[in-house]
């Protein structure tokens, strides 16, 4: 299977959007997916005798996301959402006074809101500055210490669309001690993704994996259970569910195993697998070649008309999201959405977010608008 073929297979918008620009936010429809959910249903109509056929959808599931990310898939589970990876992470983290967070201003708001829960018993929280958009390595390290307990940084960010050097900031964050979280969300499905670096690292599915909500990947390295706490204990996180001293006493599982809650969502795992499956068919690097097509013509067109979006001068750096601020940003995003184009604008920023299904004549679209809302 191509590209072409590939994108033949996602169902288009209601006849009212013609172009749909807004992959970051939201993924269009992979027909294929009707097959995982009757897969789904056709274990779920055997009741209790289905769940064998179910476990193995996981575990399949998990070597597919071991290809994608090269982390083995022992050290991969399967929860419920990005947020949720996080706050596993946070909860299993010892802290004490005087300890501190550090993340950049280009975060996602949960790792915003984190760090203020976290500001509320003590912990500093030390925020990275960027230089219009981009944070350089740098930057990071002049905010991490051997306070630092936790870094908290996206492959991608959801603001700006800038890639990090995720192998960098690992090394810099491991040589204070600190652990690395990276949520990948924003990455993975879009652009390369090697989560070998992170202590930790997360991504929901429903975005450039164009899975399903309910779903999020989630790795741990081996190497730093013995620091953690634990942050709870579900029948799924230990070895030997039915011990006879279970009242007093529990054995974890060895790795990523032990943060396991309950039974996981498995229609979205059906779902996922389809959908690394099709990626596993046309190549990761399919994917990210035509994104960076796609990503040159949108910059091109933007600052032929004067827009200069965050890292419009570092393309080698940049994901396929786009984001520029404007004053005008709410009635730059209604006109938009009222010629039939999709598109993100909140919080000061208009977003443009192609992914592989979208066309040169998608972003021609695009420009053309912008001409008459501007």
């Amino acid at each position: 299977m191509n590209l072409d073929e590939l994108t033949a297979r996602f169902r288009k918008p209601k006849d009212s959007v013609s172009v749909y620009l807004n992959t970051a936010a939201e993924s269009l429809f992979y027909e294929p997916h009707l097959s995982a959910f009757e897969l789904y249903a056709s274990c779920k109509s055997s009741g209790s005798e289905g769940r064998s056929m179910l476990t193995q959808i996981e575990q399949e599931t998990r070597e597919l996301v071991s290809e994608v990310i090269r982390v083995p898939s022992k050290d991969i589970i399967f929860l419920s959402s990005t947020s949720r990876c996080l706050d596993v992470a946070i909860k299993s983290i010892d802290w004490q006074p005087g300890d501190n967070v550090v993340f950049s201003e280009t975060e996602f708001l949960t790792t915003e809101f984190s760090g203020a829960l976290l500001g509320k018993i003590g912990i500093e929280v030390r925020v990275v500055p960027s230089d219009r958009g981009v944070v350089e390595l740098e930057d990071y390290a002049a905010k991490i210490d051997e306070r630092t307990k936790l870094v908290v940084a996206s492959s991608v960010s959801y603001k700006t669309g800038m890639i990090l050097d995720v192998e960098g900031l690992g090394r810099i964050a491991k040589s204070s001690g600190a652990l690395l979280f990276v949520d990948g969300i924003q990455g993975l499905g879009a652009v390369p993704v090697d989560a070998t670096s992170a202590d930790f690292f997360a991504a929901g599915t429903f975005k450039w994996l164009f899975g399903m909500h309910g779903v999020a990947i989630f790795s741990v390295n081996p190497k730093i259970l013995e620091r953690l706490k634990i942050p709870y204990v579900g029948y799924h996180s230990v070895s030997e569910m039915f011990g006879e001293n279970r009242t007093s006493e529990f054995e974890l599982w060895p790795d990523a195993r032990r943060f396991q809650e309950g039974l996981p969502n498995y229609a979205g795992i059906a779902i996922l697998q389809n959908s690394l499956n099709a990626i596993r068919g046309v190549g990761i690097e399919s994917i990210w070649q035509k994104n960076q097509s796609l990503l040159g013509q949108l910059m091109s067109g933007l600052l032929a008309r004067g827009i200069k979006p965050f890292g419009f001068d570092q393309l080698n750096r940049h994901s396929p999201i786009v984001a520029f601020e404007s004053d005008r940003f709410e009635q730059i995003g209604r006109s938009l959405i009222d010629l039939g184009i999709i598109v993100w604008a909140k919080d000061g920023r208009v977003r443009m977010s192609p992914h592989f299904y979208n066309s040169d004549d998608d972003i021609g679209k695009l420009t053309t608008a912008l001409d008459k809302v501007l």
